[in-house]
């Protein structure tokens, strides 16, 4: 079963990590040097959105040369990241997690903040961050500047709620408004879906990909579909007739012609080995608007391991008291490929079923399950 920690968003699983040892190696490096700071923090300040933000080797150099914070002090960390934050942010991925990276002590620093469904109904906020590599990591780099903490008032760090959406987070007297996501959660314009196929949730990746996820209940399975409704923040390359490709994100996309949709059957293990931002979309589920158990009632159709009393609404991981553990199911009904001849191998041994049906049934075949 894979299993993913909530505050990293990464797949401790021994197995895999050890597997991708050499894989994608330039790929990785090529992607973290494109995405260097996607978010610097002090330009963000009065950054004019429509302006493409500018980043220089400057200021890289000046500040992984520095010492000015301590990154095994959890508490000196998040100052600096607070104090950098504009007055007003907005949360696009559906999980909840304000993304930030910066460098100091020779370290490339990449975390998150926050504002999960349970936390905040308890005046709580997480910050987590650890030390990218850049290069392909194996389960003991997980341990290198490996951080987080579970923020509340007794931290000085006091959460209040506005809105069902919108939070309000305030430190040593300075106060940054939080506005989560509000996706819209009916199924994406002109978007057809197969008899036996139902829409489950809209979800918004780190990525920036939008997508659809749908649990198709002939072969119970879950499957996303692209939402084509939304900007795209990637270019997508064709490769053949049936596939296309995103040329920085690496997700590779079957072209589902009978219904005219893009179904996303891979992703480069390259950046799963990374933990970056286009290790998938597994990690950003559309949790503000999970209200029932209907999503946890297709996890336990699609996973026959699982226990239902081991699992909340969300499919996080529930200890023997009852309460929501740190681990949550892992949805990977994709291939992590390892090179495009890997990929399209792949894809052409799923082309050899006998209907297009059954071709993306194979191609979204969970990778525990298959």
């Amino acid at each position: 079963m894979f299993v993913r920690h909530r505050d990293r968003k990464i797949i401790p699983s021994t197995n895999y990590c050890i597997m991708i040892a050499g894989i994608g190696f330039v790929w990785g490096i090529i992607l973290t040097i494109l995405m260097y700071n996607l978010q610097i923090l002090d330009t963000e300040q009065n950054r004019n959105k429509d302006i493409n933000l500018v980043m220089t080797n400057e200021h890289y150099v000046d500040d992984v040369r520095s010492n000015h914070v301590d990154l095994e002090n959890v508490g000196a960390v998040w100052q600096l990241v607070f104090s950098q934050l504009p007055s007003e942010v907005y949360v696009h991925p559906t999980e909840n997690y304000y993304y930030f990276t910066f460098y100091a002590a020779g370290r490339e620093v990449w975390g998150n903040i926050r504002l999960g469904v349970q936390d905040r109904q308890e005046n709580k906020i997480t910050f987590a961050y650890f030390c990218m590599l850049n290069r392909l990591e194996l389960p003991l780099d997980f341990n290198v500047c490996t951080k987080s903490s579970v923020l509340s008032i007794n931290d000085g760090v006091d959460v209040r709620k506005i809105d069902s959406l919108t939070y309000s987070v305030t430190y040593q007297e300075k106060k940054v408004i939080f506005r989560l996501n509000n996706i819209p959660q009916s199924i994406p314009d002109n978007m057809q879906l197969r008899e036996g196929e139902e829409f489950v949730f809209r979800t918004f990746d780190e990525s920036g990909f939008q997508f659809a996820l749908v649990f198709d209940g002939h072969n119970p399975a879950f499957r996303f579909i692209l939402d084509e409704t939304a900007p795209l923040p990637d270019v997508l390359q064709s490769i053949d007739d049936k596939l296309m490709m995103g040329l920085r994100s690496g997700f590779a996309f079957y072209l589902d012609k009978e219904l005219d949709r893009k179904v996303l059957v891979g992703v480069d293990m390259g950046n799963v080995a990374v933990n970056n931002y286009y290790d998938g979309p597994f990690d950003q589920l559309a949790d503000n608007f999970i209200i029932d158990d209907r999503f946890k009632s297709y996890l336990l159709r699609a996973y026959d391991s699982l226990e239902a009393n081991k699992i909340n609404n969300q499919g996080v991981s529930l200890g023997d008291d009852g309460k929501p553990g740190t681990g949550r199911i892992a949805l990977h009904p994709l291939l992590m490929y390892n090179s495009l001849q890997h990929l399209q191998e792949y894809v052409a041994g799923c082309r050899k079923e006998t209907s297009e049906r059954q071709v993306v049934a194979c191609l979204t075949k969970d990778e525990i399950n298959r």
